[in-house]
């Protein structure tokens, strides 16, 4: 949660401090590939190849309880807009909380397709949740 506080905060130098050398949770490395990025550290392009490649592995087994991970990982790092979108509307379907409907919101508008925000706006209105930055997302 601070290393998503530090990333929204435009602070990925201190989440590369923070999370140096934090590369067996998935999540975590995903913060640390993401802020590696932004920074244009060395350790940037292969940290994000070890993680596609992890993504891939999970794919093939079947695994679907990351997709928050992966649709985040597809848009901010492989920027494949399209690609996340997906991922991102299938894990909306399976789980709703405030990550989960910001993902689709920052695909949907990455990807240019104001519809597809509508299952996290019906969300937003149905549970009355005040978060600035889902309503920074919102169409």
């Amino acid at each position: 949660s601070y290393a998503d506080f530090l990333l929204d905060a435009r602070r990925p130098a201190e989440v590369v401090g923070l999370l140096r050398g934090q590369t067996s949770a998935d999540n975590l490395f995903l913060r640390l590939c993401e802020a590696e990025s932004a920074v244009g550290a060395a350790g940037a392009a292969p940290h994000r190849a070890e993680l596609a490649a992890r993504t891939a592995q999970s794919r093939a087994r079947g695994d679907r309880i990351h997709l928050r991970e992966e649709a985040r990982f597809t848009l901010h790092l492989l920027h494949d807009e399209k690609t996340a979108l997906a991922l991102a509307r299938e894990n909306f379907d399976i789980q709703r909380e405030p990550a989960d409907a910001r993902i689709l919101l920052e695909a949907a508008r990455a990807a240019g397709d104001r519809d597809a925000a509508g299952p996290a706006l019906a969300w937003m209105a149905a549970s009355g949740i005040v978060d600035p930055v889902l309503e920074s997302l919102r169409p």
